[in-house]
Formats: structure tokens, sequence, C-alpha cells
């Protein structure tokens, strides 16, 4: 099994749920100096393009967050992880 880890600087995630028949890719990251509605700092800024892309589950939502994981890496959201050498 591979791990995968961030490639940018957007955040991603992928979710579903037991009343839905896909998996959303969440890509995003906060921008700790914009003020919230709390009147606090870190706003979510969500990707124009890929944010809440669905990816549907045909067998189990391990396909599908497959499918959503390997489109990440595709347009270089996330990339496998290498350890480096010692």
């Amino acid at each position: 099994m591979q791990t995968f880890v961030t490639a940018t600087n957007w955040n991603v995630s992928y979710s579903d749920s037991s009343d839905t028949d896909y998996v959303e890719l969440n890509v995003f990251y906060i921008d700790y100096e914009a003020e919230n509605e709390w009147g606090g700092h870190g706003v979510p800024i969500h990707h124009p393009e890929y944010n809440g892309l669905r990816f549907p589950i045909t067998t189990t939502s391990r396909d599908a967050i497959d499918a959503a994981r390997d489109f990440a890496n595709s347009v270089g959201l996330i990339k496998v992880y290498e350890p480096l050498a010692r």
C-alpha cells in the first residue's frame, strides 16, 4: 500500500456518507490572515476547480476513494511519499 502526501499548499481529503452514492473530493487551504465570522482568524478557501468533484461508488466507497486519490495524484495535488535517504 502506498502512502500519499500533499504536493502543494492545498489540503486534500475525501468524504462519503451512507446516504450518497459518491465520494466527494475536498480541496482547500486555510487563510489564517482573513477574519472569520466569529471575530477570529482563519477562513477556508476552496479550490475553484477541484473542490467538490464527485466520484461514483460503483462497488464500495473504497473504490471511489481510490479513484478520487488517483485523480488528485494525476493533477499534482498529492504525491507518493518517498522517505529521504539517510
